[in-house]
């Protein structure tokens, strides 16, 4: 792949860099648009975008961090080049949340209206950013047979010596593909959901299962793994995200008359008790 699009002189434009800026950009578009499908003050939701792509940042690149402590602690300037890859979406996942939970107490918002409104960007945003790590050569995959296996010769490529050249699993394709399907469901979703936090609770489960099955594929093994090597980070986060999506299904829809449009509106027409009689 091209690690590097443009190099001229001291000025070096990193793909992955360019992606994530281009991924910044498609996310806020679309939060913005469910924004105002919910009728929710735009210069609200831009702070809070603003907010979140830091937190994205920071949170992702924390994570990263701290699964790879024994790399970065040797080189502690290479925790600061994001340029090169590496930023763990569930750690800006985290990151997002945090930021989404704050903002929902200081404007005395339904944090779940805000979880809604921001999810379909995040995948819309995150479509984008897998691109940019198959550019790089982050997140690569096994070494495969399959005909569609990908070969990385690029000298800049972050995929290890020994696997250059070696046909592996696309596995950015595979995260890119999925968070395109899911933004497709959640767009399809938000304008006919029966409660606030149908579109999160949705996305939570439909990531986690298919986060889980990918990392299967996955052939880095410096993304971390626990109990023996049995699951990695991701595998085991995706179980807790999985299990809240699922529990916040639950919640809602134990609620039964809380069922309904999101937020109801009156016919246009409506007779109002100042005018009837």
């Amino acid at each position: 792949m091209h690690p590097i699009l443009i190099q001229t002189g001291n000025f070096t434009l990193h793909t992955f860099g360019l992606m994530a800026a281009l991924g910044v950009l498609a996310g806020s578009t679309v939060v913005l648009r469910e924004a105002r499908r919910e009728k929710v003050d735009e210069e609200l939701i831009r702070r809070i975008t603003f907010a979140a792509v830091v937190a994205t940042i920071v949170g992702g690149r924390l994570l990263d961090v701290l699964v790879n402590w024994e790399r970065f602690a040797g080189q502690p300037l290479e925790a600061l080049m994001i340029w090169k890859g590496g930023l763990v979406f569930y750690g800006g996942g985290i990151g997002i949340m945090t930021v989404l939970v704050a903002s929902a107490w200081l404007s005395k918002r339904p944090l779940l209206q805000l979880t809604d409104i921001f999810s379909p960007g995040g995948m819309a945003g995150l479509a984008f950013g897998r691109i940019g790590c198959l550019m790089a050569g982050d997140d690569y995959g096994k070494p495969t047979t399959l005909p569609w296996g990908i070969r990385f010769t690029d000298e800049h490529s972050l995929v290890p010596y020994e696997l250059r050249g070696v046909p592996l699993h696309p596995t950015q394709i595979y995260m890119m593909l999925n968070a395109v399907s899911i933004f497709l469901v959640l767009r399809w979703l938000a304008p006919r959901k029966r409660f606030q936090g149908q579109v999160t609770a949705t996305m939570f489960i439909l990531y986690a299962i298919n986060r889980s099955i990918i990392e299967l594929f996955r052939g880095d093994e410096d993304r971390g793994f626990l109990f023996n090597h049995t699951l990695s980070t991701s595998q085991f986060i995706s179980i807790w995200v999985g299990l809240a999506g699922v529990a916040l299904y639950a919640w809602k829809w134990r609620r039964g008359p809380g069922l309904g449009p999101a937020v109801p509106e009156a016919p246009p027409d409506a007779p109002t008790s100042a005018s009837s009689g």
